[in-house]
């Protein structure tokens, strides 16, 4: 049995740590942040010569990859696509509020940037940690 959508949306939600009406509320654009995070997977997985399992393919027909993922890898996903998320939510707010930040008395900006940026220094860090984890544990 392959590894769902749901399954990945779940885990996805579970590490996020964002507010439900923040994330993705429809089916296409879950779909594209689900794409965008096993695009990267599988970039990770080339990096790593196949001590993850790469090759995942989405279909988006059936709502699963093509393949059944342990749980340590549908984590580095979920912490993928978290990244980007998080990503995507600092370019949204410094594009919103960098350019007048200061003519409407927005106080903290460079906090709240820097706390964003950190959040998806997080995500980036724990992909790593879990990779690592699998490096440490692969038998050659």
């Amino acid at each position: 049995m392959n590894t769902s959508y749901d399954e990945i949306w779940e885990t996805f939600l579970q590490v996020c740590g964002y507010d439900s009406s923040e994330v993705p509320q429809t089916d296409a654009k879950r779909y594209i942040l689900i794409q965008n995070g096993i695009r990267l997977y599988n970039q990770k997985a080339n990096k790593y010569e196949g001590r993850i399992q790469g090759g995942i393919v989405a279909d988006n027909v059936l709502e699963e990859v093509n393949k059944k993922l342990e749980s340590t890898e549908i984590l580095i996903l979920a912490n993928l696509m978290s990244s980007l998320f998080s990503k995507n939510k600092y370019t949204e707010f410094s594009s919103v509020w960098g350019v007048f930040a200061k003519e409407v008395g927005f106080k903290d900006y460079k906090a709240q940037c820097s706390a964003r940026e950190y959040k998806i220094k997080q995500f980036d860090d724990e992909v790593d940690r879990l990779i690592e984890d699998e490096i440490d544990s692969f038998e050659l």
